[in-house]
């Protein structure tokens, strides 16, 4: 209803805010820009005028006029976090393909780039949106992994053996999760996917990129210990 209230103000600002430039480039990787932009577009509506219930006339024209004075700049800043992550997308993508023609553990490295191809495909639906402003951080950090693995594998297996469990278990989670969960559960589910990419930071990339907070194994563990007697 909010989409066909604002309907003409809503086409003018998509005519004003496409993805342009290289991230436009890059997002054909991702399903296209277009597929992006109405992906970003339906975040953006949807923060903007999601809210209660609303039972009453008066409170429905209320929630439109303080939606239609946030949704240009709501948009705004989506698009900002979202080229971010698409311009470091590209980039980490050329820096792991050229590496994986050079390294002596090329199929290592292109491991790398699938698991940077996992953690931004439909990365504008899969996480909140305070989440992809740590995507870059995330995908560079497979670029040092790439490089630190390549010249120590050994200690890349130890970290791999604490991580792997951890994320397996989430995993498990995320398949159980049904989908009449509380939001209390989903909640806590999203702060442990987070977690657990930043322990993925942590163990892989130490020196070159920095986790977000205090992250460590038991930390991780005893979460998802928690997540899982909630379910």
């Amino acid at each position: 209803m909010a989409r066909i209230h604002w309907s003409r103000e809503l086409r003018d600002f998509r005519k004003s805010m496409p993805l342009a430039g290289q991230a436009r480039v890059y997002a054909s990787y991702l399903g296209g820009a277009s597929a992006l932009e109405e992906a970003v577009w339906n975040r953006a509506i949807a923060a903007s005028f999601s809210d209660e219930v609303v039972r009453d006339e008066g409170a429905w024209d209320k929630k439109l006029a303080e939606g239609g004075k946030i949704i240009h700049g709501t948009a705004e800043a989506y698009f900002e976090s979202v080229t971010q992550v698409l311009e470091i997308y590209g980039g980490v993508r050329a820096e792991l393909t050229e590496f994986a023609g050079k390294s002596h553990r090329p199929d290592f490295v292109r491991e790398r780039l699938t698991d940077v191809e996992e953690l931004a495909t439909g990365f504008t639906e899969r996480y909140d949106t305070d989440v992809w402003k740590a995507l870059p951080r995330w995908m560079k950090a497979q670029v040092s992994r790439a490089r630190k693995g390549s010249a120590d594998p050994r200690k890349d297996r130890k970290a791999s053996d604490i991580w792997e469990p951890l994320k397996a278990r989430l995993d498990g989670i995320l398949e159980t999760l049904s989908p009449l969960a509380s939001s209390e559960k989903r909640r806590a589910v999203d702060e442990a996917k987070v977690m657990i990419q930043e322990l993925r930071v942590a163990l892989f990339a130490a020196g070159d990129v920095r986790p977000a907070g205090k992250v460590s194994e038991a930390r991780a563990l005893k979460d998802l210990d928690a997540i899982e007697r909630m379910l």
